[in-house]
């Protein structure tokens, strides 16, 4: 039982390091960087979304949300990539960039689903996105959280280092 809830964590931990490697660099970073940079393509398809998602903070972004973008792109966005890469190939510190990663997207998450609330904007279209999103940075939070846990944390000397005593 416990192997198939660890699959599954894992599973989810991915699809949400994939997300975010994905998206902020090519979607959400157009929301701070001069849409320029961007190929028509992606540009499209940041516009398709904000319209048939009615999601107002990325077509007119206030200064608090260009500056979750920012911490996504400085944070979130690396520690994805390292998290996806130490899942799939299990490194032993993967539950660290997971817990980091899920507890600080949690914490960005928290920023704009009260924004969502509060302003009565969001429609529920939007938070069928949000959401869930926000559920799977729970999961890598507690994934990582879990892991490291089990790992220890490194404070107690190991057993042959301790001092016998006659």
């Amino acid at each position: 039982m416990m192997g198939l809830l660890s699959t599954a964590a894992d599973a989810a931990v991915v699809l949400f390091s994939l997300a975010v490697a994905a998206a902020a660099p090519l979607i959400d970073a157009q929301a701070v960087l001069p849409r320029r940079l961007f190929p028509a393509l992606l540009v499209q398809l940041h516009r398709w979304y904000a319209t048939e998602f009615g999601d107002y903070l990325t077509a007119e972004p206030p200064g608090f949300f260009r500056g979750l973008v920012w911490l996504e792109l400085v944070l979130h966005w690396p520690l994805s990539v390292a998290t996806l890469y130490g899942v799939l190939a299990r490194r032993p510190w993967a539950g660290a960039t997971s817990l980091v990663a899920g507890v600080s997207v949690v914490t960005a998450m928290s920023a704009v689903l009260g924004e969502f609330l509060v302003s009565g904007r969001a429609t529920h279209k939007l938070l069928q996105m949000y959401v869930p999103f926000a559920v799977l940075a729970v999961i890598a939070a507690v994934r990582g959280l879990v892991v490291w846990s089990s790992q220890g944390t490194g404070l107690t000397p190991a057993p042959s280092s301790q001092k016998k005593w006659p």
